[in-house]
């Protein structure tokens, strides 16, 4: 017998269209989903692939270019249409940092690390889910399955 998809994949459009929270070391980032119902971030992904500089750089024969562009894509694309707010993040200076574009640009380019966290974190389809397919998911052990890393 088949699985039953529903049961495995089934996420809260209301948690992918305001977000949900995404702990990173105490700081608090708001974020609707990186995929699935999130056709906001679709479109910033190919608005930004479209983008002179980045065409160049994928199309170039340097897999580092090629990296360096993906990865700024994907990037920009999180900026514009995935993180939606911030609480308990302090700037170089200690100080709260508000939310805004340029801020978390700043930011996930200066800690690369924190970038690479969040970046697995918005595509994790467990975050997502309906609580009840969740729950039941973690009984199944299957917790894990349906996580998006694609972009």
């Amino acid at each position: 017998m088949a699985n039953n998809l529903f049961k495995r994949y089934e996420v809260d459009p209301a948690k992918e269209k305001s977000g949900v929270e995404v702990d990173i070391e105490g700081n608090i980032f708001i974020c609707r989903r990186a995929g699935g119902g999130n056709r906001a971030y679709r479109t910033a992904v190919a608005k930004h692939s479209m983008d002179p500089k980045y065409r160049a750089m994928l199309r170039s024969d340097d897999p580092e270019q090629q990296m360096e562009a993906e990865d700024e894509i994907s990037l920009n694309a999180v900026a514009d249409a995935v993180v939606v707010g911030w609480r308990d993040v302090v700037g170089r200076d200690d100080q709260p940092l508000p939310f805004s574009h340029g801020n978390f640009l700043d930011l996930m380019r200066s800690c690369p690390d924190v970038w690479m966290q969040l970046r697995v974190e918005v595509r994790n389809i467990d975050l997502f889910r309906l609580e009840e397919v969740k729950t039941l998911g973690d009984e199944l052990g299957n917790s894990s399955a349906g996580n998006d890393d694609t972009e």
